[in-house]
C-alpha cells in the first residue's frame, strides 16, 4: 500500500514529465510563442471592450522614464513597449540573421536566392494591392506597407504543427523567407517612416557602430561591452527622426562571432550564445507584451461596414490574397528566368500553403500600422479598421494554409 504523499508522488511524476516534455516541444518549435501572442491578443481584446478599458487606457499612456539635458525620454508604456522592447525584438532579428548567414540555412547561394526572390514577390504584390485600392487618399496610402509583414513566430508555428506534412526544406524555406521579409521590413521603416532627421546625433551613432566595429577587428568579444554600445546606439538613434528599432538591428551586425576553440563552432559563439539568452525574453515576455499593448481594440462602435472600406481591404486582400499571388509569382517567374531554383521536396501546392501562412503578419503589421496610423495623429477609425482587418487576415491565412497543405 502506497502512503499519501508516495501516491501523490507517483501520481504527479508521470503528469509534470508529460507537460515539461510538452512545452520543451512547443517551445523549440515556436508553437509556445504563438499561443502566448494570441492570448495576449485576446486579453486585451477582452479587457478593451469591458469595464477596466479605462484602466487599460490609463496603463498604456502611464508616463515613465528620464530627462538628460535638452532630451527628453519621459515615454509612455505603449511608446516604451514599440520603440525600446521592440528594439530588442529586432536585434534578436538581426542576430538570427547573421546566424544563418554565418552557419545556417542562407550561407550558401543556392539557398539564399529563391526565398530572397519569392520574399521580395509577398512584399511587392501585397504593397501594389493596397495602393491601388487606396491611390485616392494621401492619408491612407501611408499605410502601403501593413500588408508587406510576415510574423516569424506565428508562421513557423503553423509549420510545426503540420509536422511531417511539411519537409525540412520547407520549414528552411519559410524561415528564410519570413527572415527576408523582416528585414525588408525593417528597410521600409528606416526609409520611409521618418520624421525630421537629426544629423548629429545619427553621426554619434554611426561613430559608437564604428567603435563596435573597430572592437570586433581587435579580438575584443566582451558581450557587456557590446550590449552597453548597443545602449548607446538606441539612445542616439531613438529621438534622431529615424524609428528606434533600427537601432537594434544595426547593432546586431556589429556584434562580434567570437569564436572559441572548440570544434562545434556553430554552438560555440557569442551570437548562438546571446541568441539563446535573448530567445526566451523576446518570445514570452516582449512579443506577448506588444500583442497585449496593441491588440486593445474598442468594439463598441464597429460594424462590417469597417470591413468593407478601402484601407480595411487593401489590409485584407493584401495579406490574404497578394502574399501567396507574390510569392508564386516571383517563385515560378525567377524559377522560369534562371534566377533561382525551387527545393524539389517543394511542390506547388506546399509552396501555396507556405505562402499563405505568410500572410499571418499579426506583430510586424500591428507595429508598421502604429507607425503609419498614429492614434494621436490621425482618425481613430483608420487605427481600428487597421488593426481589425490585420488580425482577420492574419486569422484568415493561416486557416487558408491549413485548407491547401492538410489532405482530406
Amino acid at each position: 500500500m502506497y502512503s499519501f504523499k508516495q501516491l501523490n508522488h507517483h501520481m504527479l511524476k508521470p503528469i509534470v514529465s508529460f507537460s515539461k516534455r510538452h512545452i520543451v516541444y512547443l517551445h523549440h518549435n515556436h508553437l509556445l510563442t504563438g499561443i502566448l501572442l494570441l492570448i495576449g491578443a485576446l486579453v486585451a481584446l477582452a479587457v478593451a471592450n469591458s469595464p477596466l478599458s479605462d484602466l487599460y487606457d490609463t496603463f498604456l499612456h502611464t508616463k515613465i522614464g528620464f530627462v538628460v539635458g535638452e532630451y527628453d525620454w519621459k515615454k509612455d508604456i505603449f511608446h516604451w513597449v514599440n520603440d525600446a522592447l521592440m528594439a530588442i525584438f529586432f536585434f534578436l532579428i538581426g542576430l538570427e540573421l547573421k546566424q544563418q548567414l554565418l552557419y545556417g540555412e542562407l550561407n550558401q547561394i543556392k539557398r539564399v536566392t529563391f526565398p530572397l526572390v519569392t520574399a521580395i514577390g509577398g512584399m511587392v504584390v501585397p504593397a501594389i494591392i493596397y495602393i491601388t485600392i487606396n491611390f485616392h487618399d494621401k492619408q491612407q496610402l501611408n499605410g502601403w506597407a501593413i500588408p508587406t509583414a510576415t510574423d516569424i513566430a506565428f508562421a513557423l508555428g503553423m509549420v510545426s504543427i503540420l509536422g511531417r506534412r511539411i519537409p525540412i526544406a520547407g520549414r528552411a524555406l519559410i524561415l528564410a523567407l519570413a527572415i527576408f521579409d523582416d528585414l525588408g521590413a525593417i528597410m521600409i521603416i528606416a526609409i520611409f517612416y521618418v520624421e525630421k532627421l537629426n544629423g548629429l546625433l545619427l553621426l554619434l551613432a554611426a561613430m559608437i557602430l564604428g567603435i563596435m566595429l573597430l572592437l570586433n577587428r581587435a579580438g575584443i568579444h566582451k558581450t557587456n561591452i557590446y550590449m552597453i554600445l548597443s545602449v548607446g546606439v538606441w539612445l542616439c538613434i531613438s529621438p534622431s527622426g529615424i524609428h528606434a528599432t533600427i537601432a537594434g538591428v544595426l547593432s546586431s551586425l556589429c556584434f562580434p562571432t567570437g569564436i572559441g576553440h572548440r570544434s562545434n563552432i556553430q554552438d560555440n559563439n557569442l551570437i548562438n550564445q546571446l541568441h539563446k539568452r535573448l530567445t526566451p525574453w523576446v518570445d514570452y515576455v516582449i512579443l506577448p507584451l506588444f500583442a497585449f499593448c496593441n491588440a486593445g481594440i474598442s468594439l463598441a462602435n464597429v460594424d462590417l461596414s469597417m470591413l468593407t472600406t478601402p484601407l480595411a481591404s487593401g489590409i485584407i486582400l493584401g495579406l490574404v490574397v497578394g502574399k501567396p499571388v507574390g510569392i508564386l509569382l516571383f517563385g515560378t517567374l525567377g524559377s522560369y528566368l534562371g534566377l533561382c531554383e525551387r527545393p524539389q521536396s517543394i511542390t506547388l501546392r506546399k509552396l501555396l500553403g507556405l505562402a499563405c501562412f505568410c500572410g499571418i503578419g499579426f506583430t510586424m503589421s500591428l507595429f508598421i500600422g502604429d507607425l503609419a496610423f498614429d492614434p494621436d495623429t490621425v482618425d481613430f477609425n483608420q487605427v481600428t479598421q487597421s488593426k481589425l482587418s490585420i488580425l482577420i487576415a492574419s486569422c484568415l491565412s493561416g486557416v487558408l494554409g491549413f485548407m491547401v497543405l492538410v489532405k482530406r
